[in-house]
């Protein structure tokens, strides 16, 4: 048979060890049987396999023999991966195996049986090279298991490679998912101060990663995993522009993230600006998704907030020795007979549960209610009013609309009685319109 690029294919079944042959079959059978039993095989070999032919088996083979070996042979596979280079770094074979299809994988399971001074040494194969790395098909998952495995100190070296091209990794392809294990790194020595960097890379473009494919995952990672004084930058950032994200097609998951996960301050400013704009986005493709969530959010909360006020009253009732009753007249608005508040004076901001146990928050001077009664009262008002450019009312062509209808449709079967009653009663005028739609 002809070689191909001077290698023979071949060449791992004539291979001889100690007289006999050791070499293992192509197929796939025949890693496994030598899998089974122990065998005097030279794992170079199987290396040379992954490197030249790209061999999926031979990659399997040695991570199966890393899983299941003594000790020892662990050991002299791993020092076997490492080559002659050893811990010179990309001298040895270690690092061109990263970055290959299969070899990635192997590498993987080399940062787990590995010795902690094979690790170093594999961690220090990748030293120099980490931003290519990230950027690779393979070599990112690489990157990502050194940070999972590696000590403390080796993954502040990691990081700072990281930092010299913020901007064009945090939205890179294969780099993303690497800046996004970077923020779920739990540092318990000094951490470098990743965000710091960060914000000051990609201050002003918040609005543009946001949009991004990629770049939407890494700011809900960033919400989810960071501190409050790390991520407000990113937060006030987004907040500026929250019409424009929402109708982003990534975008709009960013905006989403907010109203079911941010603070009330965050999610007020993000409804009121929602509301705002309600016509333009209830007939979005991607922000007509965002209405629906700001629909649903104030009432999950308004459920949470008026739970929690029962149950202060109540506790405010019995430690006062009196009866405490509650009377739920309508589904919108649950009342508590006692009073009870809570004033967070942080950022000029106040939280409040009046009487009535309904939530308001004062933002910028502005006085905004987040319940369902209100967020769905100040939408119906918006949508059902005339528009001097409309020749019907909007929430007609929200209903006909691909895309609003399933506002309409939630509206009609979640809200109170009154707003369902208005809105039903409107589109039965256009019946005849929405049929034809």
């Amino acid at each position: 048979m002809a070689q191909v690029g001077g290698f023979d294919p071949n060449f791992i079944n004539q291979y001889s060890h100690g007289g006999q042959q050791q070499g293992l079959p192509p197929h796939k059978h025949g890693y496994r049987r030598y899998s089974d039993k122990p065998v005097n095989l030279d794992y170079q070999v199987c290396i040379d396999r992954i490197l030249q032919a790209t061999d999926q088996q031979a990659s399997i083979h040695l991570q199966q023999k890393l899983k299941t070996s003594p000790p020892d042979q662990k050991i002299q596979i791993v020092d076997a991966i490492l080559g002659a280079g050893g811990s010179s770094g990309r001298a040895g074979q270690a690092y061109i195996l990263m970055c290959n299809r299969f070899g990635n994988f192997l590498i993987q399971r080399c940062f787990e049986f590995g010795t902690p001074q094979q690790v170093e040494s594999l961690a220090q194969a990748m030293r120099g090279n980490i931003l290519t790395l990230a950027c690779d098909p393979f070599g990112c998952h690489v990157v990502q298991k050194a940070l999972d495995t590696v000590e403390e100190d080796c993954k502040a070296k990691i990081v700072t490679e990281m930092f010299r091209r913020i901007s064009q990794t945090i939205i890179h392809r294969y780099a993303c998912h690497v800046w996004q294990k970077v923020f779920e790194i739990r540092w318990t020595d000094a951490p470098p101060a990743v965000m710091t960097y960060v914000n000051n890379a990609v201050s002003g473009k918040w609005a543009t990663v946001a949009v991004d494919e990629t770049g939407s995952l890494v700011v809900q990672n960033i919400f989810e995993n960071c501190p409050e004084h790390d991520k407000r930058p990113v937060l006030n950032e987004i907040l500026q522009s929250v019409t424009t994200i929402a109708k982003g097609q990534w975008g709009n998951w960013v905006i989403q993230h907010i109203l079911e996960h941010g603070t009330p301050a965050d999610r007020a400013v993000v409804t009121q600006k929602v509301l705002e704009d309600a016509i333009n986005l209830s007939l979005d493709q991607y922000a007509s998704k965002v209405i629906e969530k700001t629909l649903r959010t104030a009432a999950q909360h308004s459920s949470i907030i008026a739970a929690a006020s029962l149950v202060a009253a109540a506790a405010a009732g019995t430690a006062n020795g009196t009866n405490f009753s509650v009377s739920d007249k309508s589904k919108d608005t649950p009342v508590a007979s006692s009073t009870t508040s809570a004033i967070n004076t942080t950022g000029g901001q106040r939280n409040s549960i009046e009487s009535t146990g309904l939530p308001t928050l004062t933002v910028n001077g502005m006085t905004i209610r987040l319940t369902q009664e209100d967020v769905m009262t100040q939408y119906i008002s918006t949508v059902c009013d005339g528009v001097l450019d409309r020749p019907r009312i909007p929430l007609i062509d929200i209903a006909a609309d691909q895309y609003g209808n399933y506002i309409v449709q939630y509206i009609l079967m979640n809200a109170g009685t009154q707003h369902r009653e208005t809105c039903a009663a409107l589109i039965k005028r256009h019946m005849v319109s929405l049929r034809g739609s």
